[in-house]
């Protein structure tokens, strides 16, 4: 048996080994045991930084194609996306632009027509004028600027001052085909120096146009035949004049007529215009002469049939002039209107004749100016 130094430090009771006579007892060794002991808590701890570790996965490095790639996918989908965009909204402004032209064209349509031909067109005449044409009746129909107004009331006083009749036409330029774009010109006259009628040339000068008009000086300073004394009352009244038996045959000549053209007319007087549309009779057909007319507005103006409908008694009383031409006393603007309106709707039932007045604006602080509706066929 055969001992090591290094198992002194593990076995002490070897340490006078040689000097020890050798028992012959046997003798009992405590080997211990060479593993040391780990005493374990009662609470073990979790390794919270291991627990939270997350797998990465490591990418390839990035060239300079892919990167240029990558930005001009980007780019183009930028692109793509302003694109639709813009397309969309003007979509959605055609789509309102067609709503508002359907609403502002003529008559009520809640879907477009199918024909394009059949479709109710607009086109400005003026930036103030409200302007619509019908392609299907080839009904031209519009507001009279005011400037214009103005201009026939000068007409009227240039009548009035020389005492004789004057004719005028208002130009219109279009063109005849799709009238692509129509719009005023000129107001022109012309006279053939009488005062109770336009004849000759001036006549002819009327028919040139669609708006034709002619004017009906006043009484004048000779006075009336037949007049009540003087008015001492502080407004004084007022004399106006209707279309005469000549004027209704002259519109109904001409309208017969498919080479002239003035469908719009216009009489003038002090205080105002009547604007005289005969156009419904060319779908009746209905046949009658300018006297049958002008007797019948004077039996509506008569003081007695107006009592009888209940309007009241003197609103309107016929005089006559020292040379032979009759006007109708009134003691006002409004009174006149009122009338006016009445004696034009059995009118237009009777004759198919629509008939009505405007005064000349700025006449009447306390009445407001009506711009004229103006009607013409076009075709």
């Amino acid at each position: 048996m055969t001992t090591r130094r290094n198992n002194i430090k593990l076995y002490p009771e070897l340490v006078n080994f040689n000097n020890v006579t050798p028992s012959p007892s046997p003798i009992k060794v405590n080997t211990p045991n060479t593993k040391t002991k780990i005493p374990t808590p009662k609470n073990p701890v979790k390794n919270i930084r291991l627990s939270t570790v997350r797998t990465r996965v490591v990418k390839p490095p990035q060239t300079t194609r892919t990167a240029a790639k990558k930005k001009a996918r980007n780019a183009a989908k930028k692109v793509a996306t302003k694109e639709n965009r813009n397309a969309a909204n003007v979509n959605n402004l055609v789509e309102r632009m067609k709503k508002i032209n359907l609403r502002k064209t003529t008559g009520v349509r809640k879907t477009p027509p199918t024909s394009i031909d059949q479709r109710p067109k607009k086109y400005p005449l003026t930036n103030m004028t409200n302007f619509k044409y019908n392609n299907v009746s080839k009904i031209v129909k519009f507001k009279l600027p005011l400037k214009y107004a103005e201009q026939m009331k000068k007409l009227w006083e240039k009548s009035d001052k020389e005492r004789v009749e004057y004719a005028g036409v208002l130009q219109v330029k279009h063109t005849t085909k799709n009238l692509h774009y129509l719009k005023f010109e000129n107001l022109k006259f012309a006279t053939s120096y009488q005062r109770g009628e336009v004849s000759g040339s001036a006549v002819q000068f009327a028919t040139t146009e669609f708006v034709s008009m002619h004017s009906h000086p006043s009484f004048g300073k000779a006075g009336l035949k037949f007049d009540s004394p003087p008015n001492r009352a502080k407004t004084p009244p007022l004399y106006f004049t209707t279309p005469s038996d000549g004027d209704f045959d002259f519109y109904l000549k001409t309208l017969a007529n498919n080479n002239k053209k003035n469908q719009c007319n216009i009489v003038l007087d002090k205080h105002g215009f009547w604007v005289v549309d005969l156009l419904k009779i060319l779908e009746t057909g209905k046949v009658f002469n300018g006297w049958d007319v002008y007797t019948r507005i004077i039996e509506l103006l008569e003081p007695t049939l107006l009592t009888k409908a209940g309007i009241g008694k003197k609103l309107a009383k016929s005089v006559v002039s020292t040379d032979n031409f009759l006007y109708w006393k009134c003691p006002n603007i409004s009174t006149w209107l009122t009338l006016t309106r009445m004696v034009s709707k059995i009118i237009f039932k009777e004759y198919d004749i629509k008939m009505t007045y405007y005064y000349w604006p700025k006449t009447n602080i306390n009445l407001r100016y009506r711009e004229a509706e103006l009607r013409f066929r076009i075709g």
